[in-house]
């Protein structure tokens, strides 16, 4: 038989690798990545990551393959 339980909260996903690193930063914290040259596909997956944590950053390219990305919201 099995004992019913009320009110138990569930807990949170636990989070790791990349997105666990963007939820780590305070708004107006930055890093720098590196990309193959001509290669966007960094970029679409920071903010994707970002976007799925449900964080806002911008991302601007400082170098021929490097990018930063600032924390927003």
């Amino acid at each position: 038989m099995y004992k019913v339980e009320k009110n138990v909260p569930i807990p949170r996903k636990r989070v790791k690798g990349k997105t666990a690193f963007l939820l780590s930063l305070d708004i107006g914290d930055s890093f720098i990545f590196t990309t193959e040259k001509g290669q966007r596909n960094g970029v679409d997956n920071w903010y994707n990551l970002a976007n799925a944590a449900g964080l806002k950053v911008k991302i601007r390219q400082v170098e021929d393959d490097k990018f930063r990305v600032w924390r927003t919201k």
